[in-house]
């Protein structure tokens, strides 16, 4: 699901309403249509849900399950710990901009009509190439239509990172994804919210009444929520800084932290992806909630 706010979500006030406890609610409130077979196009209920969620995705599955502990049969949490001390520094890094700013033919009032580069000897393509690791690399993406049109002219307050530097140092390990998927995703990137900034660490610190399995998935490498290296806890008992929320989920069934080698936060995005995919989907069948 798109976030509240993002993709093909409403767009809605970037400071008052688009906050994490409201997108909390509305995970709940779609986790309620799909028991009950009342979600739009979905003409089916389904018994059994699993949560998946990546980064503020698992902040949010993660707040779901403490504070609705039945909601959901198991929690799948990507790129995520409750370490929050690095998250300064990487909001720091990011020197975020307005998003209408930062990339204004998708999210502000610039038409891509009053670009015109008729007159210059080179093509769209090569400009692109040439200055992807700069701001005006961020300027010209969304130069193509778009299909999200109701993402244009975004309020103050809905923010980005300021380029593709930005993008890398948060996300992705150098070496271990494809160079031009730094490029697609620097120009396909959305933006998040003051809101939720202000919010996203408002959540339980306990889940104490969740009773599903938990797995948490995140790259070793790791900038937001390990600092850069999941391994480094300074405790010789504690193998990982995702595996001390263990503690946050005393009944659970099964807990299971898995760091993903040579990976960032980014998982997708690196060449090894599709082997952190198996091992969720082998920890589902595991759990009896697989095919």
């Amino acid at each position: 699901m798109d976030r509240l706010g993002e993709g093909n979500s409403s767009k809605a006030d970037p400071l008052s309403v688009l906050q994490a406890p409201a997108e909390m609610s509305v995970l709940y409130e779609l986790t309620k249509m799909l028991r009950n077979g009342t979600l739009p196009d979905v003409p089916q209920a389904f018994r059994k849900v699993v949560h998946v969620g990546h980064s503020f995705g698992s902040a949010l599955s993660y707040s779901l399950a403490a504070m609705y502990p039945t909601a959901s049969d198991a929690l799948i949490l990507t790129g995520f710990s409750q370490n929050g001390s690095f998250l300064a520094p990487t909001v720091a890094s990011w020197d975020s901009k307005l998003a209408r700013l930062n990339q204004p033919l998708r999210f502000g009032n610039l038409s891509s009509a009053a670009v015109d580069l008729t007159n210059v000897n080179v093509t769209l393509g090569e400009i692109q190439q040439a200055l992807q690791t700069t701001d005006l690399g961020d300027f010209f993406a969304g130069s193509q239509p778009t299909q999200l049109p109701h993402m244009a002219d975004l309020p103050t307050g809905y923010l980005t990172w300021v380029d593709a530097g930005s993008n890398q140092y948060a996300f992705l390990l150098p070496k271990y994804y494809d160079p031009s998927i730094l490029q697609f995703a620097e120009s396909s990137k959305f933006p998040y919210t003051l809101g939720e900034l202000l919010t996203i660490g408002s959540g339980p610190k306990m889940a104490p009444m969740f009773k599903g399995p938990v797995q948490i998935l995140t790259g070793r490498q790791d900038a937001i929520y390990c600092g850069g290296d999941c391994l480094a806890t300074g405790d010789p008992a504690l193998a990982s800084i995702p595996a001390k929320s263990k503690m946050a989920f005393p009944l659970a069934r099964t807990f299971e932290a898995y760091i993903q080698p040579d990976t960032a936060h980014a998982i997708n995005l690196h060449y090894n992806s599709t082997a952190a995919f198996n091992v969720i989907q082998r920890f589902l069948v595991r759990e009896g909630l697989g095919p």
